[in-house]
């Protein structure tokens, strides 16, 4: 008889161990993080659970791993996306007089100017 519920600790441990090593670690796509938990699993719990109780837990894990990759992804892109802002307008922020540079009068304006004697 499977007992995943008083294992529930050990299969946690052991499927975020799995997490962070390849082919699980850069992935996000809950069905390929099914199959990969559960290949881990059922080098484990081969013998002591049937096949659907260990895919269940892996679905739900997936699922979970999924959804928090994704939120990390968003934070990171996010917070790039308000470094690239901050940079952009720090030059605004700066005094007028020094974002100014003197400008230069054209050749026709300076030889078309008659200067008054």
């Amino acid at each position: 008889m499977c007992d995943i519920a008083g294992e529930r600790q050990k299969i946690d441990e052991i499927l975020e161990h799995a997490a962070g090593m390849e082919p699980m670690r850069d992935c996000i796509d809950e069905k390929r993080l099914t199959e990969f938990a559960l290949a881990v699993l059922r080098d484990h719990y081969s013998d002591a659970c049937p096949d659907e109780c260990l895919r269940r837990r892996c679905m739900d894990f997936a699922a979970l791993l999924a959804r928090r990759r994704e939120a990390e992804r968003q934070a990171a892109s996010h917070a790039k996306a308000c470094a690239i802002s901050a940079m952009r307008s720090s030059s605004c922020s700066m005094p007028i007089d020094m974002r100014m540079s003197d400008g230069v009068m054209p050749i026709s304006r300076r030889a078309s100017s008659v200067s008054p004697e």
